[in-house]
């Protein structure tokens, strides 16, 4: 799900003009919260013994890579749109 967001949030950005600029943002903003949401929800499940060994070993580190890469995105000076190509990139390395 998360990839196919950050996609379509690419694919708006790396066409965006001027107007655009505000609702991307939002919506990079939703993204990110929704990530973290998520998130937290893996870890209750994994604390209380219900996440499923895929889910710890793939799910879990992926989406945390890429919470990682958008949580840096205000202190870096990349693009939006290079952000997304990273968080894409982290969240499946193999899958460009």
């Amino acid at each position: 799900m998360y990839r196919s967001l950050l996609v379509n949030l690419l694919t708006r950005a790396e066409g965006h003009d001027r107007r655009d600029e505000a609702a991307i943002g939002l919506a990079f903003a939703r993204l990110v919260d929704g990530l973290g949401a998520d998130l937290v929800q893996l870890y209750q499940d994994e604390a209380a013994g219900r996440l499923s060994e895929s889910d710890r070993q793939i799910v879990l580190p992926a989406l945390e890579r890429m919470r990682n890469v958008l949580r840096r995105a205000h202190r870096r000076t990349l693009t939006l749109r290079d952000t997304l190509h990273k968080a894409l990139n982290a969240a499946a390395p193999s899958a460009s």
